[in-house]
C-alpha cells in the first residue's frame, strides 16, 4: 500500500520503520550525526519518517501520517 506523506513524497506502507515528532528527532543520537545541515529543511517538517530506504521530511503531524498508513 503506498502512503502519501505530502509534499509529493509517496513511500510503501511496508518500507515504513517509525514515524517521529521533529522535536523527538531532533534530540536523538540520529540526528546530531546525520542532519545538522538540514536544519532548514527540518524547520518546515512536523515529522520525520524513517523507511527501509532512508529518512523522509513531512509537513503533515505524526498522527495524520498515521491515520493515512494504518486508519486510525
Amino acid at each position: 500500500m503506498l502512503i502519501d506523506i505530502g509534499e509529493g513524497t509517496i513511500i510503501q506502507k511496508c518500507d515504513m520503520i517509525f514515524i517521529l515528532d521533529k522535536q523527538v528527532y531532533q534530540s536523538s543520537s540520529i540526528y546530531n550525526q546525520h542532519d545538522i545541515k538540514l536544519n532548514d529543511i527540518l524547520k518546515q517538517a512536523k515529522s520525520v519518517v524513517i523507511t527501509s530506504n532512508g529518512v523522509h521530511y513531512s509537513a503533515l503531524a505524526p498522527q495524520t501520517i498515521k491515520r493515512r498508513a494504518y486508519g486510525f
